[in-house]
């Protein structure tokens, strides 16, 4: 396990003026690398903007910014609002805009101006995973993602939990981070069904060990979704019951189509996390 790390200090700072929508972008720096696993990247990134931003936990998305030369113009500044750094990527040729990809917040520390995000990057060689593999402390990662003064819609979150009595959390390695997240935040009282694919034995059991307190069911290949999946309903009460699902685009529309035509009665949110066939860039 390696860890790399430097932490400058600087001012806090207050929101930016209010734009038409909560979504602003943020330039940060990395503060830290740090490997956590197998096929698993920390990278801590710092700006004194993010004292400003909006951290809601769960599933909570940001939109990261990729270039595909050696740096991000500076065209894309902080604060940039929503509609015009898109209006921005949308004017610029395609061999140069740079790729959009969305990621789960892992962790965040807005007193201090600080996130985390968590890259896999066993199975996609995507513009990520090469930006996760080669990130070094005090490269720049640009983001957008909400203002705490603006967000009243909880921006990006999916996760809504309403005092159902029993929970599917169900994903690959790609949605770990958010179903670290819904883990943290969920009532002891719940009764909750985690299903992680891992594509290694230590992967697995390295997961399984950051969920400790829940009902946990590993499993080795994506197709093993659907009968897990299958099972709970079967098994789970007649009322209040809530399934959320993120992995590969083509399971999730699988997992989609079987629970619209066979299960109607459980409350279910699913997104596509990544694609195997690649994907555009603004997703």
């Amino acid at each position: 396990m390696t860890v790399t790390e430097i932490r400058p200090r600087f001012q806090d700072v207050s929101a930016k003026p209010a734009a038409s929508s909560p979504n602003v972008l943020f330039r940060t720096r990395v503060a830290v690398r740090h490997e956590l696993a197998p096929g698993f990247i920390r990278l801590t990134v710092q700006c004194p903007e993010l004292t400003a931003m909006a951290w809601h936990g769960l599933d909570q998305r940001i939109k990261l910014f990729l270039p595909k030369g050696p740096r991000l113009p500076q065209e894309y500044h902080a604060g940039l609002s929503e509609r015009d750094w898109k209006a921005l990527w949308r004017a610029q040729p395609v061999e140069t805009r740079p790729y959009l990809r969305t990621f789960t917040i892992a962790d965040a520390r807005p007193g201090i101006g600080e996130v985390d995000i968590d890259f896999f990057v066993d199975h996609a060689h995507g513009p990520a995973s090469r930006f996760a593999q080669s990130a070094s402390v005090g490269d720049e990662l640009v983001f957008s993602g909400p203002l705490g003064a603006l967000d009243h819609k909880r921006k990006g979150v999916q996760f809504v939990y309403s005092g159902h009595a029993e929970m599917l959390i169900a994903g690959d390695e790609t949605a770990f981070p958010a179903m670290l997240g819904i883990h943290r935040q969920l009532p002891e009282s719940v009764s909750a069904v985690f299903v992680v694919q891992a594509g290694s034995p230590e992967l697995a059991s390295w997961m399984g060990e950051r969920l400790a307190g829940r009902q946990v069911q590993l499993l080795a290949e994506p197709r093993q979704m659907h009968e897990a999946a299958t099972h709970w309903v079967n098994t789970a009460e007649r009322t209040s019951a809530y399934a959320w699902f993120a992995a590969e685009h083509q399971v999730i529309g699988d997992l989609k189509r079987q629970f619209s035509v066979r299960h109607r009665r459980v409350q279910l949110q699913a997104q596509g996390y990544w694609n195997r066939r690649g994907r555009a860039a603004l997703s």
